[in-house]
């Protein structure tokens, strides 16, 4: 019986505990940690587009510049 007792302390502190680790991924009203990592992907993904974009113009305007050197 003792047993029995100290299982349910465990069952419920293990309740507890995913109860808080679900409000950290879900956001309690606020902006979780899902939501977090999906938006900081979303920003990499955009710093991509502009460091690939910048890389693109100055190689433009570099062989522009060797070119009309020739």
């Amino acid at each position: 019986m003792e047993n029995y007792t100290e299982l349910k302390e465990d069952i419920q502190e293990l309740k507890g505990d995913v109860k808080s680790v679900l409000r950290i991924l879900n956001g309690n009203g606020n902006v979780g940690l899902c939501t977090k990592v999906a938006l900081n992907k979303e920003s990499i993904k955009r710093a991509w587009w502009w460091l690939s974009a910048i890389s693109l113009a100055i190689l433009g305007m570099a062989c522009f510049v060797i070119r009309s050197v020739c």
